[in-house]
């Protein structure tokens, strides 16, 4: 005897018919401030140079001092690491917070043990001090994972927001030329816990070799006096040996050997033989590459809102598509603006203006009236959008237009999603004619503006950015 149900997926689309999705449409060659400076030269320079600093410098992953710090943070790695294992354990979990596999089926207590065993915990006592051989550098784009397995790890698919594509696991990507450090590996070599420049997880080891003094030197080196940024996506770098590498995206970054009037040369990493780095070079066009950073300009937010617009999305950079946090951060990067990679630490790169307390029809208002166009982010809890300026609806009321990437809306009882799915001009508006029972994205928990033309205010720190902010990276997939 056999049966069968039927469950109810609480998805469907949402229309964008209504809402133009051509650049060109918001960001007209035709306005008077098409070419205009949003930031001055010497503005950017500081903001490259804190790039720099974060990537490669005293605040990277080859830093000594930054890594020893995160290898005496509390609680430990190690107890991080036994909170991950718990926390994709099955064992007396409520339905809504176990564990399902690809096919449907709950994930067993042996899944789970044989990776804590391959894990090996226990080795994290022993690895409390930096240790310069322990540097790193991705060779090729490389998925972080909270967990050393390729396995996906679903909550219920029937649970709204739940289910594919939000991989729990899965916690960004890496790209190719990102300095790591390694910390540990799994007792089969597969697997590398890794400090990155925007956080800590778990790589394929193949997507790394170890760096030596004379690479870290000359890396440095050369990316301090100039670096390149990708500026369209899914570019093959073929090295001087006419050998594809990888393939790079918008958000990438490489130091420059050199440079003509139509072309950049880029180094790119290479492991040999034995897994250590080695300095190869590739010539990209200057169509596919810009010195950084580029001119920020309404003009070059465009032509790289073009590359992006319309992609899908790409929860933790599934697939190397971007989710929400993740399309700011690769969209900045060439402005040599740094991003964090939450959407809850990013509003923290700007001055902050906190409207959380105010009303729908406030929030809207605030961010019609003292909107800095393509400089100013919205952070709602879990969620981050780009507002682009405002335009006239039909009723030739001024309306706020966003750019994003979004997975869906959702009514205020969070009971179901309809998807959006991918990088998208949106307006903010107070509901939806499409649907009136979504939540307007200016009602959410949050609605604190960050403005990017703008260093952040002294006593802002990290620290007391999250108590204002109380959410986790599992909200992201609310919206």
């Amino acid at each position: 005897m056999s049966s069968s149900y039927c469950s109810t997926v609480p998805l469907s689309l949402f229309p964008l018919d209504n809402y133009n999705q051509q650049v060109s449409h918001w960001i007209n060659p035709s306005m008077a401030d098409y070419q205009k400076l949003l930031l001055s030269p010497a503005y950017q320079r500081d903001r490259t140079a804190e790039f720099y600093t974060r990537n490669f410098g005293s605040l990277s992953a080859w830093s000594p001092e930054h890594v020893q710090s995160l290898l005496d943070q509390s609680p430990s790695m190690q107890d991080l690491e036994k909170q991950a294992i718990s926390l994709y354990d099955n064992t007396n979990k409520d339905p809504s917070e176990q564990g399902y596999d690809e096919n449907f089926r709950l994930h067993s207590e042996k899944w789970i043990q044989e990776i804590a065993n391959n894990m090996c915990i226990e080795q994290l006592d022993s690895l409390l001090q930096f240790n310069s051989a322990k540097r790193g550098i991705c060779i090729n784009n490389v998925d972080i994972r909270a967990l050393p397995t390729e396995d996906v790890h679903f909550y219920n698919f029937t649970l709204p927001g739940q289910g594919y594509p939000f991989d729990n696991l899965r916690v960004s990507c890496a790209w190719a030329g990102t300095a790591i450090y390694i910390v540990a590996e799994t007792i089969d070599k597969a697997w590398s816990l890794t400090i990155t420049p925007f956080g800590t997880g778990w790589v394929k080891s193949e997507c790394i070799a170890k760096v030596d003094e004379n690479f870290l030197n000359t890396w440095q080196n050369y990316a301090e006096i100039n670096l390149a940024a990708i500026t369209q996506t899914k570019i093959p770098v073929i090295d001087e040996y006419d050998i594809f590498r990888f393939s790079a995206y918008i958000g990438g970054v490489f130091p420059v050997f050199s440079k003509s009037t139509d072309s950049i040369q880029i180094l790119i990493p290479v492991a040999d033989k034995i897994n250590m780095a080695t300095i190869s070079k590739a010539t990209l066009s200057k169509e596919q590459a810009t010195l950084m950073p580029l001119a920020a300009t309404p003009q070059n937010f465009s032509i790289l809102m073009q590359q992006l617009v319309g992609r899908p999305y790409g929860w933790g950079n599934l697939y190397l598509f971007n989710d929400c946090s993740a399309e700011l951060k690769s969209l900045y990067t060439p402005f040599g603006i740094w991003l964090a990679r939450h959407s809850s630490d990013q509003t923290s790169a700007g001055k902050i203006v906190d409207k959380s307390s105010a009303s729908l029809e406030e929030r809207i208002d605030y961010l019609i009236n003292f909107g800095r166009k393509l400089m100013t982010i919205v952070y709602i809890g879990g969620h981050v959008f780009l507002y682009i300026g405002n335009y006239d609806n039909e009723n030739q009321e001024k309306t706020p237009m966003s750019y994003q990437n979004i997975w869906g809306l959702s009514p205020e009882d969070h009971s179901y999603r309809q998807v959006v799915g991918g990088a998208v001009f949106l307006p903010i508006l107070k509901s939806y004619p499409e649907n009136p029972n979504l939540s307007s994205l200016a009602n959410k928990t949050y609605f604190i503006l960050s403005y990017l033309d703008e260093w952040p205010a002294p006593q802002i720190s990290q620290n007391n950015l999250t108590s204002l902010i109380k959410t986790s990276k599992s909200l992201e997939n609310v919206f």
